[in-house]
């Protein structure tokens, strides 16, 4: 979803997400952040999507997942991941989607000089609101999420139970674009077959290789 309505006109994108769905697909992944790398329009992934989401009159059928927390592009790539700031990607996602909750809702990115208390805390709140269904880990390591689904299971709060870490057969342990992306590793992977805990991972498909 990261390129929806770019590519394309939104049309032609209302015209993919039909024939997705016609197909028997049933989960969209976009982002708070996606396009926003393509001058004026802010957040156009999601608008696209929620436009889409009204007008086929699908929104029982799809699992929504989107993300937040992701670094302003302009402002030297700080990870927002405070209460407040987390509230806000919410509520403006759940706006812009046209809908009242997300079925997965995940961090985009971790900052490591937070507690996983905190940032736990705040996520428990939004699912106990019911605004959001479960809860995702994406480019945070192995050892934080573990602290974090731990932290969240003696609290009787609720953890993450999925992961989005870059992942693929053509390039293994793939350093990132950039300092905060994370790849599947050794320990990630012995974390994801301990445990409930779903593996999601971006450019499954090395970009088109497979």
């Amino acid at each position: 979803m990261a390129e929806i309505g770019v590519r394309q006109t939104e049309i032609e994108a209302h015209r993919l997400l039909d024939y997705w769905v016609q197909s028997g697909g049933n989960g969209i992944d976009t982002a708070r952040v996606y396009s926003d790398w393509i001058p004026g329009e802010k957040h156009r992934s999601e608008r696209i999507v929620g436009d889409w989401l009204q007008a086929a009159g699908v929104r029982e059928q799809i699992v929504l997942v989107t993300k937040a927390g992701h670094p302003l592009l302009e402002n030297n790539w700080r990870v927002r991941l405070s209460p407040p700031e987390l509230r806000q990607d919410l509520e403006g996602s759940l706006e812009t989607l046209r809908t009242d909750y997300i079925d997965v809702w995940f961090l985009h990115r971790d900052d490591e000089r937070l507690p996983v208390e905190e940032i736990i805390d705040s996520c428990d709140a939004f699912v106990r609101d019911g605004q959001v269904k479960a809860l995702g880990a994406a480019n945070w390591t192995a050892d934080r999420i573990r602290k974090a689904n731990d932290y969240a299971s003696r609290a009787g709060k609720a953890g993450f139970v999925a992961t989005q870490l870059f992942w693929n057969l053509g390039s293994r342990h793939f350093r990132g674009l950039e300092s905060t992306q994370r790849s599947m590793d050794d320990d990630a992977e012995q974390l994801h077959e301990a445990g409930n805990l779903v593996a999601m991972p971006f450019s499954s498909q090395a970009g088109g290789f497979f």
